[in-house]
C-alpha cells in the first residue's frame, strides 16, 4: 500500500516539477517575447501545477499517517519533504 502510494506521489511530482521546469526555462534573450506566449500557457497549466504540488504535500502526510497507525514511527524515508 506504501509503494503504491510512494510511486503515485513520485508521479504528482515529476508532473508538477516538469510544468514549473518548463516555465522557468526561458532564455534570457527573449524574455519579452516568450513571457506572453508563456503566460498564455501557463493559464490551463496553472491549477495542474497547483493540484500536482498539493497532491504531493498530502500523500506524504498520508504515508506518514498510515505508517505511524501501522509502526508507530513516521516513514524514514520521507524524513526530507522532497523525498520521494
Amino acid at each position: 500500500m506504501i509503494l503504491i502510494l510512494r510511486i503515485i506521489r513520485a508521479l504528482f511530482g515529476l508532473m508538477a516539477g516538469s510544468i514549473l521546469i518548463y516555465f522557468l526555462l526561458i532564455p534570457a534573450s527573449r524574455v519579452s517575447s516568450v513571457m506572453e506566449d508563456k503566460a498564455l500557457e501557463l493559464m490551463p497549466n496553472l491549477p495542474v501545477l497547483i493540484l500536482g504540488f498539493f497532491a504531493f504535500v498530502l500523500i506524504r502526510k498520508l504515508i506518514h499517517y498510515l505508517h505511524k497507525k501501522k509502526y508507530g514511527v513516521p516513514h524514514p524515508k520521507l524524513e526530507n519533504v522532497w523525498h520521494i
